[in-house]
């Protein structure tokens, strides 16, 4: 074949403005090429991959050794973008005149890191049916990915600040492999497949992985956001692509090629594989009430609202009954109003949490009734005209929620207050929302407490939904170290939660104080040292070893979103269970893991 291929070599004439060049040279070492802009030659390379718009190239090194510059930090592989079906096939070896390009997907503020590539190209077939480069192998006896840092020398914009560290960053690492064929074995998934055909991996079976679940999900941890995971993408494959939850593993090499998508660095796969999909059991919680035991359960039930079918409140009541088995109160986000995302000034939720209580009824749970505070039309954040809000749910049997002596004309704006009588606090409204007119709670749901009673005891339940991570800087976008505007807002929220706990515990140090929700922030972040304060305990990081510590998978990062705190008085008679049911599912009822706590009152 080499015989054969060297007397069909065509060396295409150049002139004085073209610059004859490898593959290696245009992508250089770094995340911009050095010849950006230029016009270049670059001979005889081999196709390895087509896409609807255009195909990859790679210097052929196994059949012409001395083409190489033997460095690990310039990738040989580049696509050429065609703008419409090119007419190649993998196996050409083709020679391309074009323009050097570095593409960036959206606008030129876009987050994307760019791809370095060739325009405007004039292709010419050189030979048919060339076997394609071999793989560079990723992971144990090949190219190993870092296991800890994304990036950690970049000033502002990774693309033209920092050293190019491709062996200790895992941004440069992949950008060092832009475009080639790679192979990774072993591969396990960490998050399940989505809506776009996208499955995170990470390859060795997780060998290198600092934290990994017991279910076969990568944990993410302080300092540790696992650059070793890689997207899988099937633009490029032509079979079935299977649809995976967490811990299916993949029996042989996943092959193709690395593309960059949706501020993601990606595997594009192209050769066939075998998977096992796995059997991942949706977890039971074993903790359960009893005559002295009262359980708490935090759930994000994903957008509920009263217009959805049967099915829909079905479903989430199935998961409180049969997993989470009915506890005492629950706190819920994101109930919709009565008639969902229609935006038409409607902001009650009684059907929504009519429909949801009759639903766990007829699942065999017991009788639930609701407390909570319609918001101001459409003040406090999701799809415009949702009305997203914190909700209770409470057994009827079991808990009582103490009686408010008067309701204020307008609940939605009116912050509760807490008056303290001998040692006694009792709240001005029952529900009520901690400081509606707060700017932390601006567009964002308002946190709602109840005082309830169980066994002669007073509880305090703050329920709570901070801002989301809407609009942050990704983990693999240009911006190094990347920026996360929206904790902000929630350090604002969590300070204002945690004064209203203060008041609470000013007037009695020993009251039992609950505060849970979804935080949308890490058990290790700022957002959650700001509301521990000096006077709550986060049950999740005490309670919990780090393997366990995730209620929502990420972009294969499997994170603990979901939070539960509580005053000194619960921290010695809790205990606490996350009820693994959907985060790490294809088929999810919503995207959240709920968390179950169980407290001992004599």
């Amino acid at each position: 074949m080499i015989a054969t291929l060297l007397a069909l070599l065509v060396t295409a004439p150049v002139s004085a403005q073209v610059i004859p060049v490898e593959i290696w040279e245009i992508q250089g070492a770094g995340h911009r090429s050095p010849l950006l802009g230029m016009d270049i030659l670059t001979q005889n390379n081999i196709v390895t991959a087509v896409a609807g718009n255009g195909f990859y190239i790679q210097t052929p090194q196994h059949l012409f050794p001395n083409r190489d510059d033997g460095n690990d930090a310039t990738s040989n592989g580049i696509l050429v973008f065609t703008n419409s079906a090119p007419g190649v096939e993998p196996g050409d070896m083709v020679t391309v005149r074009g323009q050097v390009a570095e593409y960036r997907a959206g606008d030129a503020s876009d987050k994307n890191l760019s791809i370095t590539e060739i325009t405007n190209p004039v292709v010419t077939l050189v030979a048919k049916g060339n076997t394609l480069p071999p793989p560079v192998l990723i992971g144990s006896g090949g190219r190993v990915p870092p296991g800890t840092v994304i990036n950690d020398d970049s000033g502002g914009n990774a693309e033209d600040s920092g050293t190019f560290d491709h062996d200790a960053d895992g941004l440069d690492f992949y950008e060092s492999l832009e475009g080639m064929r790679v192979s990774i074995n072993d591969a396990i998934v960490t998050g399940p497949t989505n809506n776009f055909g996208e499955t995170w991996v990470v390859g060795d079976a997780g060998a290198s992985a600092s934290w990994l679940t017991a279910r076969g999900g990568i944990v993410l941890t302080p300092g540790d956001f696992n650059p070793e995971r890689v997207q899988l993408d099937d633009d490029l494959y032509d079979g079935d692509w299977p649809e995976l939850d967490v811990g299916a593993r993949f029996t042989t090499a996943l092959t193709g090629v690395i593309g960059y998508s949706f501020q993601n660095y990606e595997l594009l796969v192209t050769d066939p594989f075998t998977v096992e999909p796995g059997s991942l059991e949706r977890e039971v919680t074993t903790l359960v009430g009893s005559a002295d035991q009262l359980t708490v359960a935090t759930y994000n039930v994903e957008n509920l609202g009263g217009q959805a079918g049967n099915s829909t409140f079905d479903a989430r009541a199935d998961q409180i009954v049969n997993h989470l088995l009915a506890p005492d109160i629950l706190v819920l986000q994101e109930i919709q109003d009565n008639d969902g995302s229609r935006n038409a000034a409607v902001v009650d939720a009684t059907t929504t949490l009519t429909k949801l209580a009759d639903a766990i009824e007829r699942a065999g749970g017991p009788v639930y009734a609701f407390a909570q505070i319609n918001p101001v039309n459409n003040q406090d954040g999701g799809a415009p005209g949702s009305n997203i809000r914190v909700a209770f749910l409470y057994n009827v049997a079991r808990v009582t929620l103490a009686p408010q002596s008067t309701a204020p004309d307008d609940p939605s704006t009116t912050p509760v207050t807490f008056q303290c009588d001998q040692g006694v606090v009792t709240p001005s409204l029952n529900p009520g929302r901690i400081d509606p007119a707060n700017v932390a709670f601006e567009r964002s749901r308002k946190p709602l407490v109840g005082m309830f009673e169980f066994n002669g005891e007073s509880l305090f339940v703050i329920g709570m939904h901070l801002n989301s991570k809407g609009g942050d800087d990704p983990l693999f976008g240009h911006a190094q170290p990347p920026t996360f505007a929206s904790e902000q807002q929630r350090h604002l929220q969590a300070a204002a939660i945690q004064t209203a706990v203060e008041q609470i515990l000013a007037c009695d140090a020993e009251a039992n104080v609950l505060v849970l929700g979804d935080v949308n922030d890490f058990w290790f972040s700022e957002t959650l040292t700001i509301l521990t304060g000096d006077r709550l305990h986060n049950l999740n990081a005490l309670l919990l070893p780090a393997e366990e510590r995730y209620s929502y998978i990420y972009q294969g990062n499997s994170q603990i979103l979901d939070q539960i705190l509580v005053s000194d008085g619960l921290l010695s008679v809790a205990e606490v269970d996350i009820v693994h049911i959907n985060a790490e599912y294809v088929d999810q009822v919503t995207d959240h893991d709920p968390s179950v706590a169980r407290f001992q009152f004599e």
